[in-house]
């Protein structure tokens, strides 16, 4: 295979020919972060890292049905990103290539891509986003983050995602995983909990999908059909597993090429249990997972607006400890409250935050310091690998 490259304004284009001398061109090029993709929402949390590194290139001509998000913790270098990106945009362009005659033995391709194809009135584009902001091995964290993105309207985005504390081992509870939604994309990376809320979430709506476990025989078979000897690195999965599945099927393979036979379930995590409130001063556990940006924290509390609205026409205050030291860490009096003005500065609030969570019409409660920062009020480490445990008392007026 012989790679042909030009640059001109800002875009590369790529002439890839094969020793059958077939052709096929893409182009990739450089473009700032937008929120325009369907179902693509930028993260309340972690945003002021969300980039699209165009120095790897962040768009590739395809005409196929996806865009690609991919997920990493927070390498400040790059390195990882990098990596996962030029291995995707390699995997996608030699995989476009391949007809069905040519596919690896036991790969096909995917039906629904194919009748895309053939209805599409021009080539769309592949956007690769990078999101590289997760806090290191924090699962709960990964799943928000995955809800949020892609549990909004309906897309047909790729969601790759890595925060994998076990780095790379692939044994029962931590599959290597491909989530196939009916109307939520495609997901991704490890079955770890990082996947319970987001699977809760289609379950809720009614959205059929299906979680396989990818097969890493098959992954080698793949690759080894394009690089013959090449290794696939037993920790390095973000790079030689998931970018090269996802780029296999942005460019057309059908999912199930990769999967072992049976389906499996999506591995629970503490955060996904639902939380019921007592109307008595009792206090009540509760997980939360921390902004490292903001120190803002999600609390696995999820309530309508009317619901809300009642709390805080009823005067509803909350009481929050750590019951590591419930006497020092804690925070107390916190109003219901409709935005961040309703408190002064330095002062905590509660608030229905802008996560959707399983359940018509609910939505995570939020607690923050105005101006200030409730994880660290809380002594709380936003690197955990999961939620943190915290005492939740609601306090009606009259109530101590």
């Amino acid at each position: 295979m012989r790679i042909i490259t030009s640059t001109l304004n800002n875009t590369v284009s790529l002439a890839i020919k094969t020793p059958a001398s077939r052709e096929h061109s893409a182009k990739f090029t450089s473009k700032p972060f937008n929120s325009e993709l369907p179902g693509f929402f930028r993260p309340y949390f972690g945003s002021s890292n969300v980039q699209a590194t165009p120095k790897f290139g962040a768009i590739a001509g395809y005409k196929g049905p996806f865009n690609t998000l991919w997920l990493s913790t927070d390498f400040k270098d790059g390195t990882s990103n990098g990596a996962i990106i030029r291995r995707f945009r390699d995997v996608q362009a030699y995989a476009s290539l391949l007809t069905p005659e040519s596919l690896p033995s036991g790969f096909v391709r995917d039906r629904a891509f194919d009748q895309h194809e053939q209805t599409a009135q021009s080539a769309g584009f592949l956007d690769i986003q990078s999101l590289s902001d997760i806090p290191f091995k924090n699962i709960d964290y990964a799943g928000l983050t995955l809800l949020r993105l892609a549990g909004g309207e309906a897309n047909k985005n790729i969601y790759i995602h890595v925060t994998d504390p076990a780095v790379g081992a692939a044994e029962q509870g931590n599959e290597r995983s491909i989530l196939v939604s009916q109307n939520h994309g495609i997901l991704i990376g490890p079955n770890n909990g990082s996947l319970a809320l987001i699977a809760e979430h289609l379950e809720v709506t009614g959205d059929r999908y299906k979680l396989l476990a990818i097969d890493l025989e098959k992954v080698r078979a793949f690759e080894a059909s394009r690089r013959p000897g090449v290794p696939l690195a037993n920790t390095f999965h973000g790079r030689d597993v998931f970018a090269v599945v996802a780029g296999a099927i942005a460019a057309g393979v059908a999912p199930e090429s990769f999967a072992k036979p049976e389906s499996i379930r999506p591995v629970g995590n503490e955060f996904a249990k639902p939380v019921r409130l007592s109307r008595r001063p009792v206090p009540v556990q509760i997980k939360a997972v921390q902004d490292n940006t903001a120190g803002n924290l999600k609390l696995n509390v999820a309530l309508t607006q009317a619901e809300f609205d009642t709390f805080v026409k009823e005067g509803v205050s909350f009481l929050v400890t750590n019951p590591v030291d419930p006497t020092r860490l804690k925070l107390e009096n916190i109003p219901a409250s409709k935005t961040f003005k309703d408190v002064e500065a330095g002062d905590a609030l509660i608030y229905l935050g802008s996560t959707e969570a399983p359940g018509p019409g609910k939505r995570y409660l939020e607690l923050a310091i105005n101006l200030g920062d409730a994880g660290k009020a809380l002594g709380l480490d936003p690197a955990n690998a999961s939620a943190a445990t915290l005492n939740f008392y609601v306090l009606h007026p009259g109530q101590n």
